[in-house]
């Protein structure tokens, strides 16, 4: 497989640039330092000559004293330069040493992997077959369809009806025991390789898309504190029928233009947007299409899920591959080779 080339995570990078400025500074603080020692010598050849009743040769006609003069003043140049080579190396070994330890500014910047493998199509369907079981879903009553309808496994679903960006610690979801929790301590303890967000339904009737946003991206901040290593996948709201009254499409299309870009300006490599709106929509009418509605204008019904897990498959590709993937995949490949077998046996 080949192996593709990323830049450098935003940590190594700062310690970098901050070696390149010590440097920097050095060599300025250097140069007087150095410029002095000359002086001071000058000084001590002249004392020294009148000591002795030596007369002072002329700049432009050395003698045997001054070049001897001159090849300590060299030597002494020479050992300065070597002290500071010595220390800027010892500053460096320092500097990579902290590299595994995170600044205060890069404190919460997620840990991902920085090599992308090239896989061939048959490794590809392997691995979207094992995307719904990575996959946590936190959201709102549509959200909730994706572990109704059986698109993900039940305890990946943390979605219920009501919810929004602007409630949600209002509620309480299940953990791995049961138990109900604040969302941000039940994804604490599961740390899903890849979280999905699905919320605004419930917020574009009462939040401007400036404040509906706003909460968001202080939501997504929160995530990436308590699960560094997750992928974030922001899903827009999705469509609703022509004919429904509970809000516009135009609207929800520029709630979702407001959140593209305030996912943009993150930048983080790991929280990517999901354009869900295009994925149901009919294009004839631009709103929810007839075969993805539940039957009430605004909720999805089960052919919706599927059909935005497969669409959602070519982002998840292209994210950074989060460190809890890979042996949750070929855990589930083995078991899929396993039962295969023992099917094929009967």
């Amino acid at each position: 497989m080949k192996m593709q080339k990323k830049k450098l995570p935003d940590s190594i990078s700062r310690q970098l640039e901050k070696f390149v400025k010590f440097v920097k500074k050095q060599f300025s603080n250097a140069k007087p330092a150095l410029e002095n020692l000359r002086n001071r010598l000058s000084t001590l050849q002249k004392q020294s000559a009148r000591q002795k009743n030596i007369p002072i040769p002329a700049q432009d006609a050395p003698t045997p004293v001054r070049k001897r003069h001159m090849r300590y003043d060299r030597m002494i140049l020479a050992a300065l330069l070597l002290f500071l080579i010595v220390f800027l190396l010892i500053s460096l070994i320092r500097c990579a040493a902290k590299g595994g330890k995170p600044d205060v500014q890069a404190a919460n910047a997620p840990v991902v992997t920085t090599v992308v493998t090239t896989l061939s199509p048959e490794q590809l369907q392997q691995r979207h077959a094992v995307y719904p079981y990575a996959i946590t879903v936190v959201g709102d009553s549509i959200a909730s369809g994706f572990s109704l309808y059986g698109a993900i496994p039940e305890e990946n679903g943390l979605a219920k009806g009501c919810v929004a960006i602007r409630n949600i610690h209002d509620f309480t979801f299940a953990d791995s025991s049961g138990a109900e929790k604040d969302i941000l301590e039940v994804l604490r303890e599961k740390q899903p390789p890849y979280i999905y967000l699905s919320m605004g339904m419930n917020d574009i009737n009462l939040l401007s898309a400036e404040e509906y946003t706003a909460q968001y991206a202080a939501e997504i901040e929160k995530i990436l504190t308590i699960c560094p290593d997750s992928d974030i996948i922001v899903a827009g709201i999705t469509p609703i029928l022509p004919s429904s009254d509970f809000t516009s499409n135009a609207s929800i299309q520029q709630y979702n233009a407001a959140l593209a870009q305030t996912i943009q300006q993150l930048n983080r490599e790991n929280v990517a947007y999901f354009d869900a709106y295009a994925v149901i929509s009919d294009p004839a009418s631009g709103g929810l299409a007839e075969m993805y509605s539940a039957g009430d204008g605004v909720h999805l019904g089960n052919a919706a899920y599927p059909a935005l897990l497969n669409a959602l498959c070519p982002l998840l590709d292209a994210m950074p591959v989060p460190p809890a993937f890979p042996a949750l995949e070929q855990r589930l490949t083995e078991t899929t080779a396993a039962e295969t077998a023992i099917s094929g046996t009967e």
